[in-house]
């Protein structure tokens, strides 16, 4: 009897979680066999207590709202300065720092990616999450209140750095609140709101920036941001505990790669400051370049010794990156951001420059692409959530895109409607059947305490390829149009900076130049084009990568129960055993 009330005792003590059933002990019988404990009415735990416990519908429809929300911020600060550029130039006199506006924002939220993905594994996903919140709407406070050009770069800076855990917070948390069965519904709508909000940046910024002040594109996120911390406040309750939570902070400080934190950030800043300065404002060639890329090179190449040391107390995991299905999606997250990235920006200057429309105008020119998107990656959702498999789509998802991107970059001058909307719709339907669904890879195919760290480097992903296309083609771009047009005007130097973006001064220009000029800034925005055409298309080596997992087999798991314990005297010496053996 006291065996029994012993054995009693260690069952009722094993641990309990709010979302996530504690594993089976298997118990080695004196035959050889194995048993597993199965439920009793006065030993084991409530069935339904060990099961995943999510909110009610309404609850998790208002979270969902207001990280929806947070989203849209975040995503809208990546493109919206594309418009208001020219004004806030104006304002500071400060043409030199044009392409610190938005790469700053990137840069930031590229570098600190990794860092807040760790310290989610220390710490409360929603105290975590309203940290991050705060610090992106003190950045944007800073941004709308900006009394010159340095503080406006820093405030970016701060906005990055607290939009970079909001992105990955929003899908830890959704994780948490939400199905796995229904998860790809729910990322289905985060793709549309992260991808209709990066389209929708730059006309957005322009209306803005005509009817009040291009500081308003930040002062925009403080309500937003106020919503969406009521929302995680009063609605967000997990009770589940971070993989490393009961570390003390001596140990959690341990469990930091300091070190690795270190040579990514300073190896990532030394590229995308040679990328964001070749060109511009120093050639190609200069040793200041030379220095920052081998720098970055030697830099990245110590981090990823430290992570092949480290192993399980690295950034990056290695057991992580061996996992075949979060390279794929990695891949195939990085192909794709950039080259939607690529095509949302330079969209708008081909309307502008080629077609003559405003900002706003170019605004509803690129609707196809919002739209298509919207519906699309709703659609992508649906067929998943019907079919039980993410792979098939992101497959789809690589040769659709590549398809539209393909027939974008044979745009002319006179290229009509037909064209330019119905080669959108066809990019806007890959991108959107992919949007989010890779995202799945980090619930369904790795291990439990893998999801956060799968989630982080996705999203660092997104984010660094986004940084490092825009700043490679930015630099590319100027120096084109700049070449393009020397010839056909007399006496413009090459790297000349009168012409910025969508900026053509027409009225400066002799009639007779005019077409040539047209010529030149379509091949130039035609070969931006092709950039996203070749990314588009590696990006299906990624998504033919990924194993079909499906995300019906993860429900099974999930209902689970626990078969019924051995109480027969060769189970009791087991249990025996098995704590004589703890």
């Amino acid at each position: 009897m006291a065996d029994a009330s012993k054995r009693e005792t260690r069952l009722q003590g094993q641990p309990t979680a709010g979302h996530s059933s504690p594993p089976d002990t298997v118990l080695e019988l004196s035959d050889g066999t194995a048993a597993v404990p199965r439920k009793s009415s006065s030993s084991v735990i409530d069935e339904t207590e060990q099961l995943p416990q999510y909110p009610p519908v309404w609850e998790a429809g208002g979270l969902t709202a207001g990280l929806f929300l947070a989203l849209f911020c975040t995503s809208l600060d990546q493109t919206v300065l594309a418009t208001a550029m020219p004004h806030i130039v104006d304002q500071f006199q400060s043409l030199e720092d044009i392409g610190w506006y938005s790469s700053s924002y990137l840069m930031a939220m590229s570098i600190v990616k990794m860092i807040w993905g760790v310290l989610y594994t220390f710490y409360p996903a929603k105290w975590m999450f309203l940290l991050g919140l705060a610090t992106f709407e003190i950045g944007s406070l800073i941004c709308g209140l900006a009394p010159s050009s340095a503080v406006l770069i820093l405030g970016r800076c701060i906005a990055g750095i607290g939009g970079a855990n909001v992105d990955t917070g929003a899908i830890v948390i959704l994780m948490y609140v939400v199905p796995v069965p229904k998860q790809a519904m729910y990322m289905s709508f985060l793709g549309s709101v992260r991808g209709v909000t990066s389209a929708a940046g730059p006309p957005l910024g322009g209306l803005l920036t005509d009817r009040a002040s291009w500081r308003w594109c930040f002062y925009i996120n403080l309500p937003c941001g106020a919503i969406t911390f009521l929302c995680v406040w009063l609605l967000f309750s997990s009770k589940d505990r971070p993989s490393s939570g009961d570390l003390n902070w001596k140990e959690q400080l341990r469990n930091i790669d300091i070190l690795g934190t270190f040579l990514l950030s300073a190896g990532l800043v030394s590229l995308l400051l040679a990328l964001q300065w070749g060109g511009k404002a120093y050639h190609w060639g200069s040793w200041r370049i030379i220095v920052l890329l081998v720098a970055s090179a030697a830099l990245l190449a110590l981090f990823c010794g430290v992570q092949i040391r480290l192993q399980n107390k690295a950034l990056l995991p290695p057991r992580v990156l061996r996992n075949r299905n979060v390279v794929g999606a990695t891949w195939f997250v990085s192909c794709s951001t950039g080259a939607l990235l690529i095509f949302i920006y330079y969209l708008p200057i081909w309307f502008q420059v080629i077609k003559g429309a405003s900002a706003s105008k170019s605004g509803v020119m690129l609707l196809p692409t919002e739209l298509g998107m919207v519906i699309c990656s709703l659609l992508g959702g649906a067929l998943v959530t019907v079919v039980g498999y993410y792979t098939p789509f992101l497959i789809l998802s690589s040769v659709t895109t590549t398809i539209g991107a393909g027939m974008l970059s044979t745009l002319k001058p006179n290229s009509g409607i037909g064209k330019w909307l119905g080669y959108q719709l066809l990019l806007s339907a890959g991108t959107g059947l992919g949007a989010q669904n890779a995202y799945l890879v980090a619930q369904v195919a790795v291990a439990k305490d893998d999801t956060i760290p799968t989630i982080t480097i996705l999203s660092f992903a997104q984010v660094l390829s986004g940084a490092l296309c825009l700043a490679v083609t930015g630099s590319v771009f100027q120096g084109k149009v700049a070449s393009s047009l020397n010839p056909v005007l007399p006496g413009m130097k090459d790297g000349d900076t009168s012409i910025q973006g969508a900026n053509v001064p027409w009225d400066q220009i002799p009639a007779q130049f005019q077409s040539a000029v047209l010529g030149a800034y379509n091949r130039a925005i035609i070969d931006m084009f092709y950039v996203g055409v070749a990314l588009s298309a590696i990006s299906l080596l990624g998504s033919l990568s990924l194993e079909f997992k499906s995300i019906r087999a993860h429900k099974s798991t999930e209902n689970t129960t626990h078969p019924t314990p051995n109480t027969s005297e060769s189970g009791l010496q087991a249990e025996e055993k098995t704590r004589s053996g703890d």
